[in-house]
C-alpha cells in the first residue's frame, strides 16, 4: 500500500508540474503570438489562405496580412479556415512587402 501511496503523490506533483509549465508556456506563446504578423505574398490559392488562418489560430496568431493577393477569398479559403473566422475579418492586404513589416522589429522569411 505504501509504494501506492508514493506512486500517487509522485503523479500528483508531475501533474502539477507539467499544468504550471504549460500555463507558463501558454502565457509566453500568447504575449508573442499578440506581437506577430504572419504575412503571406502574393498567394495563388485560396485554401492556401485558409489554411494558414486555420494553423495561426491553432497557435493563437491573429495578424494576418496578404500581400497583392492572386485568389480570392471565397469558398475554399473559408472552408480551410474553419473556426478561424476571426482571423479572416482582421486579416489586411497591402500592395507591398515594406508596406506589410511596416513596424516589424524583426523579419523572418
Amino acid at each position: 500500500m505504501k509504494a501506492t501511496t508514493t506512486e500517487a503523490t509522485t503523479e500528483a506533483a508531475t501533474e502539477a508540474a507539467t499544468e504550471a509549465a504549460t500555463e507558463t508556456a501558454t502565457a509566453v506563446t500568447t504575449a508573442a503570438a499578440a506581437n506577430t504578423k504572419i504575412v503571406l505574398v502574393r498567394p495563388i490559392h485560396e485554401l492556401n489562405i485558409g489554411a494558414a488562418a486555420r494553423a495561426m489560430k491553432n497557435f493563437g496568431y491573429i495578424d494576418l496580412v496578404l500581400v497583392s493577393p492572386h485568389a480570392k477569398i471565397g469558398f475554399q479559403t473559408r472552408l480551410y479556415a474553419k473556426h478561424s473566422e476571426d482571423v479572416l475579418e482582421k486579416m489586411r492586404v497591402v500592395n507591398s512587402i515594406s508596406e506589410a513589416v511596416r513596424g516589424c522589429t524583426l523579419v523572418v522569411a
